[in-house]
């Protein structure tokens, strides 16, 4: 009678342990399904979503072409520089200032008008401080030591003259923006820019960068170079003679045009005034 009892005491436990582990077998064969869903299924959908709350498009700029002259001496060409940029959102308030006057110091900028900036800007994940620095202003700028994520770099085309302002008022001139504004600059705009690519970034909740996704990057195209008939040793005389004749007969303007009479190619084309 005793062994009796003692089974049927056992038995609700072993109905409890059998309970147990058919539940648990279940949510494991549960977990494992929504794993294969999200692992094979789902995986493009989380991958937008994940792209939508961290992801950032930022657009790449293409190199523009050189302009060139018949002999090959750049007119025209474009050089890598630093620009200086915040994060405002990421400054914290009671930091603000010293942000704003630090970089203002060794930036050579208007402390005052930058710390308005940066406040009025104090929802915003971007913002210019300076651009085109100098590398003496890179240097010193990292010394001071800020916070990556409040303080960066980004690098820019610049675009530069290597003859100077010899046949200025041919070749034109870029902006900082690098829009074409005159010139040989602007008429063969669309040849000499070339076409600009993508990228998309992971970013954090402070906006430092965590990854680069490569399958969404569109690398840009450089601009072709444009040569022209101008050859810059002729034009710098041309433009002395023209200076020459300013000074010494005061008129209010004049142009000199310099051509291969066998061909009817231009050497050399100034104008004076110059243009500023």
């Amino acid at each position: 009678m005793r062994h009796a009892r003692e089974s049927n005491s056992s038995h609700p436990s072993l109905a409890r342990g059998r309970f147990v582990t058919l539940a648990l077998t279940v949510f494991l064969v549960g977990l494992a399904g929504r794993l294969v869903q999200v692992q094979f299924f789902g995986h493009e959908d989380l991958e937008e979503r994940a792209i939508k709350q961290h992801g950032r498009f930022e657009k790449l700029a293409s190199r523009p072409g050189d302009v060139l002259d018949v002999r090959g001496r750049p007119l025209a060409t474009s050089v890598e520089t630093a620009s200086v940029f915040v994060d405002p959102k990421a400054i914290s308030e009671e930091k603000r200032s010293d942000v704003a006057e630090s970089l203002a110091f060794v930036l050579d900028l208007d402390a005052e008008q930058l710390r308005q900036r940066l406040e009025r800007s104090s929802k915003r994940r971007f913002l210019w401080v300076k651009r085109r620095v100098s590398e003496d202003e890179v240097r010193a700028v990292r010394d001071l030591k800020w916070p990556a994520n409040w303080v960066g770099f980004q690098t820019e085309l610049r675009r530069c003259y290597p003859q100077g302002p010899v046949a200025s008022q041919v070749v034109g001139i870029r902006d900082i923006d690098g829009k074409s504004r005159d010139g040989i600059e602007k008429k063969f705009d669309e040849l000499l820019l070339g076409k600009s690519g993508t990228r998309l970034s992971a970013r954090d909740g402070r906006g430092r960068m965590l990854a680069i996704h490569e399958d969404f990057t569109r690398l840009p195209e450089p601009g072709s170079s444009v040569v022209l008939t101008i050859d810059s040793v002729i034009q710098t005389y041309a433009e002395e003679a023209l200076d020459r004749v300013m000074a010494d007969w005061k008129p209010a303007s004049a142009t000199a045009i310099v051509m291969d009479p066998r061909t009817g190619e231009i050497l050399a084309m100034a104008n004076r005034p110059t243009v500023n």
